[in-house]
């Protein structure tokens, strides 16, 4: 008999996240998240945010509260969650968002970045693109 195959596409990785992810935020509602979804549309770009995750919020959807792009580790940018394309990608979409908190992960390992809305509101996208580059190099505490 073949060895089982544990390969999986990365929508399907996101979709079972999701899932797993609204479960717990249903059965913990002291957490601050309230639901998330997959493979959404951004604005101002036809390109889609991998995983979203949304503040708990009465009767709804809350607002947006942290995005991100997932890699799997056979992908050519699922290296690692520190590869520039990466990370640009997932500050673009979040910060025309208004999204305070994107993440990058390759399932392996997740990074996780705050961008204030204060400097977010200021850049065009060629900017926010220029500053990913410039602060990559800083090393994450």
């Amino acid at each position: 008999m073949p060895p089982l195959s544990y390969r999986q596409h990365e929508v399907s990785f996101c979709a079972d996240v999701s899932k797993w992810s609204d479960k717990i935020f249903e059965a913990h509602p002291e957490l601050p998240f309230g639901s998330s979804e997959i493979e959404r549309f951004g604005r101002g770009s036809l390109k889609r945010q991998d995983l979203r995750v949304y503040e708990r919020k009465e009767g709804g959807r809350g607002k947006l509260a942290l995005c991100g792009e997932v890699k799997l580790p056979g992908a050519a940018q699922g290296s690692s969650p520190f590869g520039m394309a990466l990370m640009e990608d997932a500050f673009l979409k979040a910060t025309r968002e208004g999204c305070r908190y994107f993440f990058t992960w390759n399932v392996e390992h997740l990074a996780l970045f705050d961008c204030p809305p204060s400097l977010s509101s200021r850049l065009t996208d060629k900017e926010r693109s220029g500053r990913v580059k410039m602060d990559s190099g800083k090393k994450l505490s």
